[in-house]
């Protein structure tokens, strides 16, 4: 289920006018100056709590996805937090359509030896339905016992 919700994001992500790559989170922040493509987006997606709806299927409420939007700082100008900015709005836009899926806190991280900006976006996936585990047959009905068909 995780590997179906993370490859509907990253393709989301990837239509995002201004990002360069995105890809799983494995903490990149930590290549420091040989991080490439930025600016980037890596998909966190929390450890995920199920809850057995039915024998064959399972579901889980209120999963967190953390996107990490990096970009390099280069100066201390201001165009620059404009731009990373301006990409966590068009992240919102183009992820807002989704339901059950809403933005639930930002945060900043600086790394000041390699002037990285890891701009986290938190989101919420109210309603996680496992569909891999959903039957694709329907069971026949089973006749009724007491239908006499000679009655009619």
């Amino acid at each position: 289920m995780r590997a179906i919700y993370y490859n509907e994001l990253r393709s989301e992500l990837e239509a995002v006018s201004g990002i360069n790559k995105v890809e799983r989170w494995v903490n990149q922040i930590a290549l420091g100056n040989k991080l490439t493509g930025l600016p980037a987006v890596f998909i966190e997606i929390a450890p995920i709590n199920y809850n057995s709806a039915t024998r064959l299927q399972q579901n889980a409420d209120n999963v967190n996805v953390i996107l990490h939007l990096i970009v390099k700082k280069y100066t201390t100008e201001d165009t620059e937090d404009s731009l990373l900015y301006d990409l966590s709005q068009a992240i919102y836009k183009k992820l807002q359509v989704h339901p059950n899926f809403e933005r639930i806190a930002e945060a900043l991280d600086v790394t000041s030896d390699d002037n990285l900006e890891d701009f986290q976006l938190t989101y919420v996936i109210s309603r996680l339905l496992d569909q891999d585990a959903v039957p694709t047959t329907q069971l026949e009905p089973r006749p009724d016992p007491n239908f006499n068909e000679s009655l009619e």
